[in-house]
């Protein structure tokens, strides 16, 4: 036991801001919410399924409050974290601002309740999978370039003058080359 090192142990409960709030250092991580759920009191709004769908179909990750029918409920709360919810199995970690609201969810987690709420999410997938083999083909053509590039950079400059003669075009005499041959 001596030998063993453990960095991390548990659930992640939350996660550090990047100072987006000067009152606000932390914010509720999607990981453990079903667990703090329960004894929150203040953060949270219970909202409509019309809401909840919007926000989980929506391409963009921050969703204007002004297209929402809770954004009365919402803007209620302080601005950070707050936990939207149409029923208690499910609620969902967000951060509201002061003109817009994003769930902070993972893809594979915004489509788990999607399908709980019976949505056919075969479309959505087969996009997230087109997404990621168009970023695959850009990134490695990405590295295909600083490749190439490295290579250019690597190969001597032909015309530079300082750089030294090769072996093959030097010229040494014939005695030189005996005498490094006995």
């Amino acid at each position: 036991m001596s030998k063993v090192s453990i960095q991390n142990a548990g659930m992640k409960m939350f996660s550090r801001t990047e100072g987006k709030v000067e009152n606000t250092r932390f914010r509720l991580s999607q990981e453990g919410i079903r667990y703090l759920f329960k004894f929150m009191q203040k953060q949270k709004v219970k909202i409509g399924t019309e809401d909840m769908l919007f926000m989980l179909k929506s391409d963009e990750n921050l969703v204007p409050l002004e297209k929402l029918e809770c954004k009365g409920d919402v803007r209620k709360q302080q601005n950070g974290t707050v936990v939207v919810y149409c029923d208690d199995d499910e609620p969902v970690c967000t951060w509201v601002g002061y003109h817009t609201i994003a769930p902070y969810i993972s893809k594979e987690e915004r489509l788990h309740l999607l399908r709980m709420m019976g949505v056919d999410c075969a479309e959505i997938e087969l996009l997230m999978k087109s997404k990621r083999k168009e970023k695959a083909a850009q990134d490695r053509e990405a590295a295909w370039a600083r490749k190439e590039e490295a290579a250019k950079a690597a190969e001597p400059s032909s015309s530079s003058t300082d750089a030294p003669e090769s072996a093959e075009t030097l010229e040494i005499p014939e005695e030189n080359v005996q005498e490094m041959t006995e």
